[in-house]
């Protein structure tokens, strides 16, 4: 399972920002949530920390427009979004992964 997976399911959840005041790219910042959410960050600002500590390997397969986004940013973006669609899109990736695994074994 590639993290490209993991990229591609987030490039498909709604975006609930207006696209005239975006620095960001969604499923950037929801990918780099959720790997900072597997290494043990827990609020906003170790998402951020993580994110800014990790910025060389994001770079080399991100675009990252608006470099590292604030701590802010990645409240105001989680409370926007739709919780539903997030479980669902999460939910699914986790399947993939799963699936990737006894395919494996």
């Amino acid at each position: 399972m590639s993290a490209k997976s993991l990229f591609f399911k987030f490039s498909t959840l709604t975006d609930p920002r207006d696209p005239k005041k975006t620095t960001h790219i969604l499923a950037e910042i929801m990918f780099i949530s959720v790997c900072a959410i597997l290494c043990g960050a827990d609020d906003w600002n170790s998402i951020r920390w993580f994110a800014v500590m990790k910025e060389k390997c994001f770079r080399m397969h991100l675009k990252l427009p608006g470099g590292i986004p604030v701590a802010i940013t990645f409240n105001r973006l989680f409370s926007a979004i739709d919780p539903n669609e997030f479980r669902q899109i999460f939910i699914q990736w986790i399947r993939d992964v799963i699936g990737g695994l006894e395919q494996d074994a």
